[in-house]
């Protein structure tokens, strides 16, 4: 009896530490990819900057100059420009963009583990057929929006969706507008205070788009278009 809990002990040990050698420890900078990161590789244990062994992050947003940290945008055309000319770096907010990050988070886990290359490569596959499902699932239309702040702005050229940036100075330009009949100004940013008020002294109605990471990310930039394509 004494040999037979020693054995099952022994086997409890060693699947453990099994399971422990597999893991790979990782950190990423923006929470919305480790739900995907997860699906890629299940065996992920999740770290901060000074404790993992691979590091993902937003290479338009800072340069990381550690040897084991990797630019998830790498290869992302088409950027957008702020009107200070700097890159908008939220590449990540558009379908397209968000898949190719994904295409690079994997085939940087799949050259730093090849033994694990083809599960990663058929979780791949799976999660890219998922996201490509829900934006199918999205009915277009040509649709014109007021929008301030720049969060949003791939995932609204992606769809084709023109829009009109409304700043401190749009009160002057409003009356410009008011053909279009737009009742709405989408803030993808906080908004000022200030600004909100003059919109909603003039009948505008103000809402709200955050950055959310405790929703699946496709599902919820599929919620944020037919917001705004619905009016």
């Amino acid at each position: 009896m004494k040999y037979l809990k020693f054995c099952n002990l022994f086997i409890f040990i060693f699947l453990f530490f099994v399971n422990i050698s597999f893991s790979i420890e990782i950190y990423v900078d923006i929470p919305i990819f480790k739900p995907v990161i997860k699906k890629l590789y299940p065996d992920v244990v999740f770290k901060e900057k000074n404790e993992c062994e691979i590091g993902f992050y937003n290479g338009l947003k800072e340069i990381e100059k550690r040897d084991n940290f990797y630019d998830y945008t790498y290869g992302i055309d088409n950027l957008i420009y702020t009107k200070g000319k700097k890159v908008n770096w939220y590449v990540y907010t558009s379908f397209s963009g968000y898949k190719k990050c994904i295409k690079n988070i994997a085939r940087i886990l799949s050259l730093n583990f090849p033994k694990k290359s083809e599960m990663i490569e058929s979780n791949l596959k799976k999660i890219i057929l998922h996201i490509e499902k829900i934006e199918e699932g999205i009915k277009r239309k040509k649709t014109v929006c007021f929008k301030n702040g720049d969060r949003f702005d791939y995932l609204l050229n992606d769809l084709g969706i023109h829009f009109i940036n409304v700043d401190k100075y749009f009160v002057y330009k409003e009356p410009a507008y008011r053909y279009l009949h737009l009742k709405k100004v989408y803030f993808f940013n906080p908004p000022d205070d200030f600004l909100k008020k003059q919109l909603q002294s003039r009948g505008y109605e103000i809402v709200e788009i955050n950055i959310k990471d405790d929703e699946e990310w496709p599902i919820y930039l599929k919620r944020i278009a037919e917001v705004i394509i619905n009016g």
